[in-house]
């Protein structure tokens, strides 16, 4: 596969020298762009994203130098920058190591070095980008984590804590570092997790988890979940790594379920009547103490077993399935009734009234039946002894009509009879007090009703001493409209007489519940019906249904999923979370059992668990509480896996025998995936620092390593593992140990970095490195160790001694090539003085003088930049008062003339320096020459300024002035000529005024 070309920015304003090194580049398999300027460095990184790195010139002629350009690039782009320059000096180095640092190359090192130094330019910038992001994601995911982390010492001291942490306790954590666990630890548990926390030291175990009670900060205690397990470092045990879950919330959830759950037992235990709930196929999942006392069986052995099919005549068995499915079609929110004969187990039949509705999920799907029935075998006992004896009022009455003396011979069987109906009666009161109802006779034609002693008990009272009109009283006012049309409707057989409504008791004032059945017979025209005090019935209902919606509440306002397994490992219920959790809907999850190859539970790592594993089946195997066991799911529908944190526990009934398992669990997937980055951080560092192409080691206060990668240790021919505990004057002579060792105390000091150069003296070599020594602290802020990354530098170093000896031999030739260059000016000048001395014309005598000053401007410029500290820039202020002394000197009346000079500091370059000194000389020689002929006194004001870069130059004196007639276009003088000339190579503009003498003003840019 083809490797795709790196791509450089060549910034260098010499055009030759940019050309000589894209075509030495080209030929080591560079693209390379070219800027000749800072400018263009930035336009060019701005439109070519494709740059992989840039080669910085430092000197870039006008505008922003090469260091500047840097610094505004790396503002909007990681993009690795080499400094490529003459300067060797060292303050120029380190000041572009404050603003990069992948290198530094001279510009006459050959093309092989500064290859190398490319290609350790992009090593470390790739190194630095691994480090960065993985740095970057730690500490990301250790602040921003849900959950409480925090790093622990040995010593139990607080290291450092996120801020999830510091939230949960109220502490900051600077005050936490002045704690330890065992401070902000609930007095009583203590003791909770020492004895693993001792095996996690001792290497028995890796991590654990426990639950304890912590304080805050405000005194208030809070239940958590604890994960700890042991850092190291070096083969050391360094900290512990300590991650805490809040879970008050569900402690206190757990609790007031527990209540919830006991009080809604207590509550359906209590109530008399029969609680039964089944589910669609009418198999009983639970049923009350009445229910099983009614059927006379044993808790819980009817759990599971179908009610139909147990407890149902034969004879009826259908025509009750044929009920339910019906039930299901209709209104799901109707409560009906009916009544239908049972079998006990001991075979007795009776008769249970129900009440009937439809337990529905959180959708309204219908899920099963819940019914209350009340044992009414006595009561109809007592409705047909009542009918026997209407039965035999209606015989006796037909015998009186047939015949009067059949009446008188049979008038002592009636004395009879009546004898054994006032017994029969006593027996039905008895009965009426035994079952809390009471019968009632209402007579139409005469409006008058009979009640027995049940019916008196139940109202309050007396039915033979209060007319009708009181007894339609005693209902409440909202419900006599209904009782009413009840009886209109039963006498005109459009409905049966059977409802349910409130009356106040006279006597008491209570409110008592009453329900209220009765049959009309057309030819008495008299209404017969049975009332029931069902208060107590009415009041368990209600407190059951109060129960009900609180246990749900509960369950689905709980952030830990709950799911409830019968003994056979079915289950029974389960909430929503544990839905959302396991990936199932509450109807698949209904009735599954452990051993459902629908579950895939995994260990902790990732592998298939085993059956016997499960979390329900540990329990139903030990028939002991499960804790904090760590599981994963692997969800069907979308093959990720849930971590959650398991506890359970086995219900068990007074007999011992197991009722159900109730299975708790939150999901800790979060925790699960911060300890797998963790780790995975881990590895990256390690890995990243074993494949650095630089040599790192990291030595304590005493110059002791502590760590080296191979790299480093194959330097010498060794592994890390000798290195470990030896110091810096084991390794190297003692000069070279104490010059690192004073590098390395500085860093421990200030706690900045500290960079250097070292050798490194082998026996058959010396290698050259770049050290640079990083501080490594602690929460507080101490150093603890020191960091080097070393780079080699050995052909750099090579390469830099041979460049330094070209430069002292450079030096050398240059002060003599400038020697000879003044000399050979002095020469010149001298042989102008000479030739013009010879000359008879005047005109050529004074050619020659002129330009004998004119190459003495230039002279005086030329030795001002040899001893400038830049050879090509120079301050004007400088440069102009030494050329104007120097010009002044060449005129024997001098002395008699006044210089003012008012010049400005600032620089300017050579090319412009050359221009403005002869344009200065010759116009101060016109001034001295015929300004001020036949006076004795003269001024001169020389005058310079750079205002927002323009340049304004004034020569003025107080002579003759020029001529009208003389100007910048029309002089046959070559002084003016000259003038104008340099005028337009700077690009500038001049003028002339004449007031009060002659005052010249040049004006350019810079």
């Amino acid at each position: 596969m083809q490797t795709k070309k790196k791509t450089l920015l060549l910034v260098e304003d010499e055009a030759i020298i940019a050309m000589t090194e894209k075509m030495s580049l080209g030929k080591y398999g560079y693209s390379v762009i070219l800027a000749s300027n800072g400018r263009e460095a930035v336009e060019a990184v701005e439109t070519c994203p494709q740059i992989d790195l840039i080669l910085m010139d430092i000197n870039l002629g006008d505008g922003i130098d090469g260091t500047q350009a840097a610094e505004i690039i790396l503002k909007a782009h990681d993009v690795p920058i080499l400094f490529v320059s003459s300067h060797s000096e060292r303050e120029v180095v380190e000041k572009t190591e404050k603003i990069t640092s992948y290198g530094y190359v001279l510009k006459n090192s050959s093309i092989t070095v500064l290859d190398a130094s490319i290609k350790m330019a992009f090593k470390l910038f790739e190194a630095n980008y691994k480090v960065e992001r993985s740095e970057e994601y730690f500490r990301h995911s250790f602040e921003n984590a849900a959950l409480g982390v925090c790093y622990v010492g040995i010593d139990g001291k607080f290291q450092r804590v996120n801020k999830a942490f510091q939230r949960m306790l109220g502490f900051s954590e600077d005050e936490l570092k002045h704690l330890t666990f065992n401070d902000i630890t609930y007095p009583e548990d203590a003791s909770i997790g020492q004895g693993v926390l001792s095996h996690i030291v001792n290497g028995i175990i890796a991590q654990c988890s426990f639950e304890k009670r912590y304080l805050r900060k405000d005194g208030s205690v809070f239940w958590a979940t604890v994960s700890t397990s042991l850092v190291k470092s070096k083969g050391q045990q360094d900290h512990f790594i300590t991650q805490i879950i809040d879970i008050t919330d569900r402690k206190l959830a757990e609790d007031a379920l527990m209540k919830s759950k006991e009080t809604a037992e207590m509550m359906l235990n209590v109530a008399a009547e029969i609680i039964m709930s089944e589910d669609l196929e009418g198999n009983i999942t639970m049923l009350n103490d009445s229910g099983y006392r009614i059927f006379g069986y044993d808790a819980p052995e009817l759990v599971g077993r179908n009610y139909i099919e147990t407890f149902l005549p034969p004879g009826i068995q259908d025509e009750i399935r044929v009920y339910y499915a019906e039930r299901l079609s209709e209104d799901l929110s109707r409560v009906d009734t009916h009544e239908n004969s049972v079998v006990t187990k001991t075979g007795e039949i009776k008769t249970v009234f129900w009440r009937n509705s439809i337990i529905r999920d959180k959708h309204g799907l219908p899920i099963g039946f819940l019914s209350s029935g009340q044992d009414i075998t006595e009561r109809k006992l007592a409705e047909i002894a009542l009918k026997e004896k209407n039965e035999e009022y209606a015989l006796l009455n037909e015998e009186l009509r047939s015949t009067t003396e059949e009446l008188q011979l049979q008038n002592e069987a009636l004395n009879a009879r009546d004898v054994k109906l006032l017994e029969s009666e006593r027996r039905l009161n008895q009965a009426e007090r035994v079952a809390r109802i009471g019968n009632w006779i209402l007579e139409l034609d005469t409006m008058t009703m009979l009640a027995l002693d049940g019916a008196d008990e139940i109202y309050g009272v007396d039915f033979k001493k209060i007319p009708l009109a009181e007894v339609q009283k005693i209902p409440l006012p909202e419900y006599r409209p209904a009782l009413n049309k009840a009886l209109a409707d039963l006498v005109a057989g459009l409905a049966p007489y059977d409802l349910e409504f409130k009356i106040r008791r006279p006597d008491t004032g209570f409110i008592v519940d009453i329900h209220s059945v009765a049959t009309y017979d057309r030819n008495t025209n008299v209404v017969f019906g049975v009332i029931q005090d069902v208060t107590e019935r009415k009041q368990a209902e209600t407190a059951l249904r109060q129960s009900e919606n609180r246990y749900r509440g509960f369950l689905t306002s709980l952030d830990a999923g709950i799911v409830v397994h019968a003994p056979d490992t079915s289950i029974q219920m389960s909430n929503s979370r544990a839905s959302e959790l396991l990936g199932l809907s509450e109807r698949q999850m209904k009735g599954m059992e452990a051993l459902d190859p629908a579950w895939n539970f995994v260990d902790a790592d990732s592998a298939v668990l085993p059956l016997c594993e499960y979390p329900v089946n540990r329990i139903l195997a030990s028939k002991e509480p499960l804790k904090d066991y760590l599981a994963g799911i692997r969800r069907s529908a979308s093959s990720d896996i849930v971590w959650v944190m398991v506890n359970g526990v086995p219900v068990m009934d007074g007999q011992g025998q197991l009722v159900e398992i109730l299975i708790s669990f939150i999901d800790i997937t979060r925790r699960k995936n911060v300890e797998k980055s963790l780790q995975e951080s881990e590895l990256k560092y390690r890995s990243l620092i074993e494949s650095s192409s630089d040599a790192i080691f990291c030595v304590d206060q005493k110059g002791e390593y502590q760590f080296t990668n191979h790299l480093f240790a194959s330097t010498f021919g060794k592994t890390p593992e000798y290195f470990i505990g030896k110091t810096f004057w084991d390794i190297y002579p003692k000069e070279h140990a104490d010059y690192r060792y004073a590098a390395t105390k500085r860093v421990f000091q200030t706690g900045e970095s500290e960079s250097l150069e070292v050798e490194v003296p082998l026996p058959d070599k010396t290698l050259y490195f770049y050290a640079t020594a990083n501080p490594i602290k602690d929460e507080t802020g101490t150093v603890i160790l020191s960091l080097t990354h070393a780079v080699d530098i050995t052909k750099r170093k090579l390469a830099e001694e041979k460049v330094k000896l070209l430069l002292a031999e450079k030096e050398l030739v240059l002060k003599e090539v400038h020697h000879r260059i003044k000399n050979n000016m002095s020469t010149m000048m001298s042989l102008l003085s000479l030739q013009a001395g010879n000359a008879r014309d005047g005109f050529a005598r004074a050619a020659l003088e002129n330009a004998e000053k004119r190459m003495q401007s230039m002279g005086v410029l030329y030795d001002k930049l040899y001893h400038s500290v830049e050879f090509n820039r120079l301050s004007i202020r400088i440069y102009l008062s030494a050329l104007v002394d120097e010009v002044l000197e060449n005129f024997p009346n001098s002395h008699l003339v006044t210089v003012e000079k008012n010049i400005q500091e600032f620089i300017l370059d050579a090319n412009h320096l050359q221009s403005l000194g002869m344009i200065i000389n010759e116009l101060l020689t016109n001034s001295m020459k015929y300004a001020f002929l036949g006076r004795e006194h003269g001024l001169i004001t020389v005058s310079a300024t750079n205002i927002d870069d323009t340049v304004t130059i004034i020569v003025q004196d107080d002579g003759t002035g020029i001529p009208e007639s003389v100007s910048w276009d029309n002089s046959t003088g070559f002084g003016l000529q000259l003038v104008k000339a340099l005028t337009v190579q700077l690009e500038g503009t001049i003028r002339m005024e004449r007031t009060g003498g002659t005052k010249v003003i040049l004006g350019f840019a810079v």
